[in-house]
């Protein structure tokens, strides 16, 4: 018989050599007596080996089914190999039968995987990496406090750096610490807000609108469900700093290109006099739901802003100042507070406390400009009749048509011009039809639902 050696694993490992950096990781193998198909399959021992480090590799003999070997201080290399010698296994007429089943794998799927393994046919079961994670890893609060306001960035640190960005998997817990939820990665001003030494995120970053919901301890750490890397968590109190808006009163106009008729933020609670209060800021931004490109500069912009105690409700007004939102656009109202410094006495020394949107977005609408064309065909004798044709379109149904050179009537008090047609049942109606007028000049008014004019 000759003794057949396998080659189950070569992992690769791309990032580049650190100091006092290394990797914890279990090795298994799983021996399988293989029979049928014709062959004829014996196991006398299993030589077990794990290498690819400068003094790291290992040997174990058994002759056990299932043999496992836990590595606590893997350096950082270019290659991890895992490889099992041992086994016999021959057809009825004689030939070795030696299947080869390679497996490359990046230091990045081993990081990210529980289980990084490759099934084998045949005799000889299957082996796997599991558990392959850094060690030493922590997370640090660099802030004085672990208070963070509503829009602010947490100030979390991972150590050691010099890990692979795999191995920096920020995850936060909202249920004390029973579930563990990666933070989302995507790109903010063209940093990742995850998958790095530093968390470059906030808590409206993580959880969108429903952050308003979570004002309560907040967990995070580093590591994957399950497989926490870093030996601590970090507790961080979330809290508003700063009012929270409940309710938003947007009325666009009424005609097109006439201005906005209300605008109206009310908060939750007074401002606090104690701390002298105030809105460092209070201006409207387009949402991320519009089509790109999104602008990021505010509109409406508010500066020192204060309210009402009793109403809670600030209101904007000089809307003809304000020309630059665009129709079909979603906005969303977003906000600062402002108090006075803690520990200085000046009252004029201020501080920036809470960053908060507003839970209700709205869409500005410029309504359809108010058209209408008439058209009539010429009298079929002299002296004769005519009829007269005339179609509404934009604005906002029904319309209503009047003649201002027609008849008036008392209406409430008032002396008003007689209204030649108004349907009320049927709001897309378009095309008032007037039969058999006379020859003479007609200057005709139609208004739209909202009161819009067209002459």
């Amino acid at each position: 018989m000759k003794k057949i050696t396998f080659l189950f694993f070569i992992f690769s490992l791309t990032t580049s050599l650190g100091q006092g950096l290394s990797y914890s990781a279990t090795a298994s193998y799983n021996y399988v007596t293989c029979t049928g198909s014709g062959l004829n399959c014996s196991n006398s021992y299993i030589n077990y080996m794990f290498s690819g480090a400068s003094g790291q590799d290992q040997l174990l003999n058994s002759s056990n089914r299932n043999v496992t070997k836990a590595y606590n201080n893997i350096p950082l290399a270019g290659t991890y190999t895992l490889s099992a010698t041992g086994g016999y296994c021959m057809t009825n007429n004689g030939n070795i039968q030696i299947p080869q089943y390679p497996s490359t794998q990046s230091i990045g799927n081993l990081i990210q995987n529980s289980n990084t393994n490759l099934l084998i046919s045949g005799c000889f079961g299957n082996a796997f990496f599991s558990g392959f994670k850094p060690n030493n890893m922590s997370i640090h609060n660099l802030s004085a406090t672990n208070d963070v306001c509503a829009g602010e960035k947490l100030n979390l640190a991972a150590l050691p750096a010099g890990y692979p960005p795999e191995a920096y998997n920020w995850q936060y817990s909202l249920d004390n610490q029973l579930t563990w939820i990666t933070v989302p990665q995507k790109l903010i001003n063209g940093i990742s807000t995850n998958r790095s030494t530093n968390s470059n995120f906030s808590i409206y970053d993580i959880l969108g609108a429903d952050h308003i919901n979570y004002f309560r301890a907040i967990y995070f750490r580093i590591g994957y469900p399950g497989r926490p890397f870093s030996a601590n968590t970090i507790r961080i109190n979330y809290i508003p700093c700063a009012p929270l808006v409940t309710d938003v009163d947007f009325k666009g106009p009424q005609c097109s290109g006439a201005l906005i008729q209300k605008l109206e933020i009310t908060f939750d609670r007074p401002l606090d006099d104690t701390k002298s209060e105030n809105l460092y800021q209070l201006y409207v931004r387009e949402t991320t739901n519009n089509l790109p490109p999104i602008k990021s500069t505010p509109m409406f912009l508010i500066s020192d802003a204060t309210y009402p105690s009793d109403s809670k409700t600030c209101t904007y007004s000089n809307f003809e100042n304000f020309t630059s939102l665009e129709s079909g656009r979603e906005y969303e109202i977003i906000y600062q507070a402002k108090v006075k410094h803690p520990t200085d006495n000046n009252p004029t020394i201020k501080i920036l406390k809470g960053v908060l949107v507003g839970p209700e977005p709205f869409t500005y609408y410029d309504p359809k400009p108010l058209t209408f064309k008439i058209k009539s065909d010429n009298p079929a004798c002299h002296d004769g009749k005519v009829d007269i044709a005339i179609e509404a379109d934009g604005g906002t149904p029904p319309y209503y048509y009047d003649d201002l050179n027609g008849e008036t009537e008392i209406i409430n008090g008032d002396l008003q011009i007689k209204r030649i047609q108004f349907d009320a049942a049927d709001k897309d109606k378009t095309t008032v039809e007037l039969k058999e007028l006379e020859l003479k000049e007609y200057n005709i008014k139609v208004t739209d639902a909202n009161k819009c004019i067209e002459r």
